[in-house]
């Protein structure tokens, strides 16, 4: 009896240690993932950072801009946007399906500026394959050409906030009251899961919708058009369920 005892203590020891040793791993796992409590008005998100881009040496391996009349540089660490006639700069990585972009945007006095602010995520080739970004893509710039493959598009400009599907550009959300101004800094966070569309400007929510077809995961880019602005800040995350 005095064996069985002390067998069944044993085992209960062992389950405790068990225990413990897994919620460690856990959490070191969780560390070593960067995994980050973001409260965006009244939502929290858990959040595996992909991207946390500070526009440091190298930055220009990360990105690249489809735009005949657009000229991109770095200052202070922010990424420096002249366009006239429409530009994407992509960042080059793969993005998981459920994301949350945070970025900082301020639009700049220019003639007939438009304080264009758009994102651009889940970019994917009709095919299924990754999206060919840069100058081998055949794309200049306009607009027209990116509502032909699957993407979101999240839009904020001086006359409203929309966010769009493709391929086909299909509105999902519409809001008037709501437009961009020059010297005004802005934070922008779009949150996609396989259930909605979360759009928000500096901590308020604008847009949320279904997510009735959702996309698999693909490119990320930022987008203008005859806009001069500092875009910084730009962190992407994959959503921890």
């Amino acid at each position: 009896m005095n064996n069985i005892n002390e067998y069944n203590l044993s085992i209960k020891y062992l389950s405790v240690i068990l225990i413990v040793l897994w919620s460690m791993a856990t959490a070191c796992a969780q560390a070593e993932r960067e995994v980050d409590t973001v409260i965006v008005g009244d939502d929290t998100y858990q959040v595996e950072w992909k991207l946390r881009e500070s526009f440091d040496e190298g930055w220009e391996d990360r990105w690249v801009l489809e735009g005949d009349s657009c000229y991109i540089s770095v200052l202070d660490n922010k990424l420096y946007v002249n366009d006239y006639m429409g530009a994407t700069i992509w960042n080059v990585e793969e993005y998981p399906a459920n994301i949350l972009v945070r970025l900082k945007v301020i639009g700049l006095d220019r003639t007939d500026t438009k304080t264009n602010f758009n994102i651009i995520t889940h970019g994917r080739e009709n095919d299924g394959s990754p999206l060919v970004i840069g100058p081998e893509s055949g794309r200049t710039g306009a607009y027209k050409p990116y509502h032909d493959f699957p993407n979101h598009i999240a839009t904020f400009v001086y006359k409203w906030t929309r966010v769009r599907r493709d391929p086909g550009f299909n509105l999902l959300s519409d809001v008037q009251e709501v437009a961009s101004k020059t010297n005004t800094e802005y934070e922008i966070v779009f949150a996609v899961n396989e259930e909605r569309l979360i759009y928000y400007i500096n901590g308020v929510k604008h847009h949320e919708v279904p997510n009735e077809h959702p996309l698999p995961g693909g490119k990320f880019g930022i987008r203008t058009w005859n806009t001069l602005a500092f875009w910084y800040d730009i962190e992407i995350g994959e959503l921890i369920k």
